[in-house]
């Protein structure tokens, strides 16, 4: 199935290609390492709606299974109501569900280091190679990680 996206500007557009609601669910399963055979009925059930919520985007999908990783049931029908109440303002029709899913994502980080380091990376030009030690050093100068990185890293002497 596909999807057409158009940049910001209305420039161009891309073709998407969307997973069937079958691959959405195997691709949820794996990111959230669920097994389909030992999954309770309802785990299941809540995987394949939220699976659908995803409207079949890989990137999406991708990001809310990783969060929801070794999450209860409860936190994934949480996690469900919050994908379907959603309604992004000021974010065009197509983007509107993918970015739902990352905001969900980015919600159920463990850490605000995590978070932040996050943020950061999305200063970056789009398909932009982003190396560790470009984000460890802008992650310094904003005083990110504090004084225990930097005397990790000074004693590596990547720094």
């Amino acid at each position: 199935m596909a999807g057409t996206s158009t940049s910001m500007k209305g420039q161009s557009k891309i073709q998407l290609y969307l997973l069937s609601d079958d691959e959405a669910l195997i691709l949820l399963q794996k990111h959230a390492r669920i097994d389909h055979d030992s999954a309770s009925s309802l785990l299941y059930e809540v995987t394949r709606e939220i699976a659908r919520e995803c409207k079949g985007v890989p990137l999406a999908i991708e990001a809310v299974g990783t969060s929801l990783r070794g999450k209860s049931t409860n936190e994934w029908k949480i996690a469900l109501d919050r994908l379907r109440d959603s309604k992004p303002v000021g974010i065009e029709g197509g983007v509107r569900d993918v970015f739902a899913c990352v905001i969900l994502s980015y919600d159920h980080l463990r850490s605000s280091l995590a978070k932040s380091l996050f943020l950061l990376c999305g200063l970056f030009p789009e398909d932009h190679k982003i190396s560790k030690e470009d984000v460890f050093r802008y992650a310094v100068g904003l005083d990110l990680c504090g004084d225990v990185m930097l005397r990790h890293w000074t004693q590596q002497g990547t720094v």
